[in-house]
């Protein structure tokens, strides 16, 4: 099984929100605490196996 990517979340002070980051993409949402952080970089994740598995699905059906 692949290890799972790696998620922080970032205080910007400035703003007075949280920067979402999976490995080294800063996604553009902004989160009001660590924990919604991560409930956003989770979602995205998963979005990101959804789509990778379509892909694949797509392909396969193409070559037949």
């Amino acid at each position: 099984m692949a290890e799972s990517p790696k998620i922080s979340t970032v205080y910007d002070s400035k703003w007075g929100w949280y920067q979402v980051w999976v490995e080294n993409r800063c996604l553009r949402e902004k989160a009001g605490s660590c924990e919604e952080g991560k409930k956003i970089a989770r979602k995205y994740i998963a979005a990101e196996k959804l789509r990778s598995s379509h892909r694949e699905l797509v392909l396969a059906a193409c070559t037949e």
